[in-house]
């Protein structure tokens, strides 16, 4: 649902927007790639891994899940938007990385 509330606020604007946020999917989720249909992703040529905070080798994993170590916070961008650099930054503030994109609109 949340997917579909986002593409329909795509098709109701002039596509100069940037969306951003926790989608707790890896890259190759249903759900990341209905979105990339319809922008772009900020850092569509490398995964920044923004979970958990500190990478975590697989043998101190607690618990199984494809998240780990990987992608699940994003910046998609519109038309008309250039992105110029981003990062995933360490921050201690949360158990993601916060996710920064420098873009030009």
């Amino acid at each position: 649902r949340a997917t579909d509330a986002v593409l329909g606020l795509r098709n109701s604007s002039d596509n100069k927007c940037v969306f951003m946020g926790d989608m707790n999917s890896i890259r190759e989720s249903v759900h990341a790639e209905r979105l990339k249909k319809a922008f772009r992703m900020a850092n569509e040529k490398e995964e920044l891994i923004t979970w958990p905070v500190e990478y975590v080798p697989p043998e101190r994993q607690t618990f199984s899940t494809p998240l780990w170590n990987r992608q699940i916070d994003y910046i998609f961008v519109g038309d008309g938007i250039s992105v110029n650099k981003t990062e995933a930054i360490y921050s201690l503030a949360s158990d993601h990385k916060p996710l920064c994109a420098d873009v030009e609109i």
